[in-house]
């Protein structure tokens, strides 16, 4: 496998709509517009040897933090069974925040290079005029969400608009 690093990374504008006035009755918008990404596979003279017992100990610190978080999660779920009903206007409006974000990236470009070997250079990219994430009722019509302590599903619709997908390769290269 080739490792991947960021040559390139750039984004135009970046706003968030919060109507402060409205009580949190209108969804918080985040705009982010412009976004330009440029990553580079890196040849082989650039990877490093790394020794396994380094991996191995990082798996092992791993696998017993995670251990720690799953009890911790364990017992915050027990004593949020027992403290139902009991939400606090914080957590409440927390809910009723991320329920209904809508975020809308807009005219975005990754593109991926491959030119480590001159005879077989080729890029493969994704252009994007807009992608739109928002709530949605059971009719995937676009409205606030406000749900109920028991209720667990609500819907979000993503909209694609003018999505490309490119690979260019130079003349050399057979596929």
């Amino acid at each position: 496998m080739k490792t991947l690093y960021l040559r390139c990374f750039s984004i135009k504008s970046i706003n968030v709509s919060i109507d402060w006035k409205s009580n949190f009755t209108t969804p918080t918008i985040i705009s982010i517009d412009g976004i330009f990404l440029t990553i580079s596979i890196m040849g082989q003279s650039e990877w490093s040897f790394d020794d396994s017992i380094y991996y191995a100990k990082k798996v092992q610190m791993l696998k017993a933090y995670f251990a720690k978080k799953t009890r911790s999660l364990q017992a915050n779920l027990e004593a949020k069974k027992e403290s139902k009903g009991n939400s606090g206007y914080i957590a409440n409006l927390t809910t009723k925040i991320i329920d209904n974000i809508q975020l809308i990236l807009s005219n975005v470009k990754v593109r991926i290079v491959d030119n480590n070997n001159e005879k077989n250079i080729y890029e493969f990219g994704l252009t994007l005029k807009e992608l739109q994430i928002v709530s949605t009722n059971s009719n995937w019509e676009q409205e606030f969400v406000q749900r109920k302590p028991d209720q667990i599903l609500f819907f979000k619709k993503l909209t694609l608009k003018q999505m490309g997908v490119y690979l260019n390769i130079s003349e050399n290269v057979k596929i």
